[in-house]
């Protein structure tokens, strides 16, 4: 088992985990606080596994050398492949005081668990094997079927959760 296998293994675990924790904090409320410290510590640990094996070939034009990706480049392309996607985009793209492209995904992430369509949104990214072979190495988590099936397979509890947003929390706005 190689060192990236193993990291997503660990970062899958502890997904569970955080859901678990934070499955067992709300209670029969349905209703996730948004300063929960496992509430935060989720949404790391999400923004981990999208991270997870993305290549890091972006070019840019004032640069010398390539930019690393971010997960957020990937996010942009869903309404692209998929129409609805577009909706949480377009108020992450026009929410004033998201400006860096890390800010723009934790504010996507956090729309779209709010919208209870994280995991529908994520599915329909990945389905695209162009796209993922673009973005990330062969070894990364989400081309990987059998982790990325069980990865969606977390998500899919937090559907049924209601989750307000607050835009400053754990944003990095």
């Amino acid at each position: 088992m190689n060192d990236s296998h193993m990291e997503a293994k660990r970062l899958q675990e502890a997904a569970f985990n955080t859901l678990h924790a934070i499955l067992d904090t709300t209670g029969s409320s349905e209703t996730i606080n948004a300063s929960m410290e496992q509430y935060n510590h989720f949404f790391c640990v999400v923004e981990n596994i999208l991270g997870h094996g993305m290549k890091h070939d972006k070019k840019s034009f004032w640069a010398s050398k390539p930019e690393p990706r971010d997960f957020f480049d990937l996010l942009e392309c869903l309404p692209k492949v998929w129409s609805q996607g577009k909706k949480v985009m377009d108020v992450v793209n026009n929410f004033p005081t998201a400006k860096t492209s890390k800010g723009k995904g934790r504010l996507w992430l956090r729309i779209a668990l709010k919208e209870k369509n994280l995991k529908t949104l994520l599915t329909k990214l990945t389905q695209d094997q162009s796209l993922l072979r673009k973005f990330y190495e062969d070894d990364a988590l989400l081309r990987n079927n059998d982790q990325l099936e069980m990865f969606l397979g977390i998500l899919s509890p937090l559907e049924v959760l209601n989750v307000p947003v607050t835009f400053r929390c754990g944003l990095g706005l």
